[in-house]
């Protein structure tokens, strides 16, 4: 899809935006910090006690529908419907989709039970694109009402000795979009951005045909729908948005979840007043592995984001370890690369549908 000059430019733009960097170099300067920390609270793997009633603490592999049932049963105006298919035989997983959609209009959100990133994760604006997206897949999947609006990050810490939780950092996620200037085709004008050069193929294989395609000049393309930095998205700080509203907001989703103490919610609002307001709706909720948003800022320079992400891990090793010490169980190396190959099968189950 690259020649091999648009590669070269493609690895420059990378290397120059710590975002765009692999898992390995944005954390692996961090992983001495963590045995340090490990050995400070009494085990390498002290962060998976971090949530008690999340295996692994939520590090990988936890469920969406568990989280958005608890959520929906005491705070059920801060999450949009949904259901969880699990169904075995394909027809079966259709028609509990149509019944979903019958009851809650288009569009739909399908994705899998256990996933990360939007692996796998389908907006569905018609009856073709949701059967085939259920009649294929072979894990539970969670369907759910979309919420149009933005979409943003926020990450919650509550130290089980502490009477209430607080909002520690607020990301937004938004699509990238193109603007047309007459001339160029999608494709030009994807390679012709740093932000968008760096992700060149994931954009161009969702562009498909349209990649030859020549917007007319002013014109804004969107390039995805989900907010997800490893398929195109832009992170962000969104510091601007805290009010005490969505403070309260995120405090009564991390109370309602009783045995969550780290990690982060996605949400989508109707817009950014809405988000002051607090008018937020959880469509996701992930465990104690979740990076925060903030840290993709594509402002953001290696020492900054390094220094984030220590700070995020001090806070779950801290958490996890008091945990430990009140006799909640942790992890072993073991259970954590067990729970890896577990959800590469997974996924890998799911690719080749």
């Amino acid at each position: 899809m690259l020649d091999r000059t648009e590669r070269r430019r493609r690895f420059a733009a990378r290397l120059t935006r710590p975002e765009f960097w692999p898992d390995w170099a944005r954390h692996g300067p961090v992983v001495p910090y963590m045995v340090w920390l490990g050995l400070r609270h009494g085990s390498l793997t002290a962060f998976t006690a971090a949530n008690p009633g999340l295996p692994l603490g939520g590090f990988i592999g936890e469920r969406k529908a568990p989280l958005l049932d608890k959520l929906a049963a005491d705070a059920p105006d801060l999450v949009p419907p949904h259901v969880l298919v699990t169904a075995a035989e394909p027809e079966e997983r259709v028609a509990v989709g149509r019944r979903f959609v019958a009851a809650n209009g288009w569009p739909v959100v399908c994705k899998p039970d256990v996933g990360q990133r939007a692996h796998g994760v389908v907006i569905a604006r018609d009856a073709d694109t949701l059967d085939r997206a259920l009649a294929t897949s072979r894990s539970d999947h969670v369907l759910q009402g979309f919420v149009p609006g933005v979409e943003l990050g926020l990450l919650y810490l509550r130290h089980p000795d502490s009477e209430v939780g607080r909002l520690a950092g607020i990301g937004r996620k938004e699509s990238r979009v193109l603007v047309g200037d007459g001339r160029s085709t999608l494709r030009e004008l994807v390679l012709s951005l740093p932000e968008t050069l760096a992700q060149a193929d994931v954009h161009l294989a969702r562009l498909g045909v349209r990649a030859a395609s020549v917007p007319a000049r002013g014109e804004a393309v969107s390039l995805g729908e989900v907010g997800a930095h490893s398929g195109g998205a832009r992170f962000s700080d969104a510091e601007d948005l805290r009010t005490p509203a969505l403070e309260q907001a995120v405090e009564r989703a991390g109370r309602a979840l009783s045995d969550f103490h780290v990690g982060r919610f996605d949400v989508r609002a109707a817009s950014l007043d809405a988000v002051r307001a607090g008018e937020i709706q959880i469509i996701e909720v992930n465990g104690v592995g979740a990076e925060p948003v903030s840290l993709l800022d594509g402002s953001v320079g290696p020492l900054r984001l390094w220094a984030g992400m220590a700070a995020h891990w001090r806070e779950a090793y801290a958490i996890g370890g008091w945990h430990a010490r009140h006799g909640a169980p942790t992890s072993g190396i073991r259970g954590l690369l067990r729970g890896g190959r577990e959800y590469r099968a997974q996924r890998a189950g799911e690719a080749s549908d």
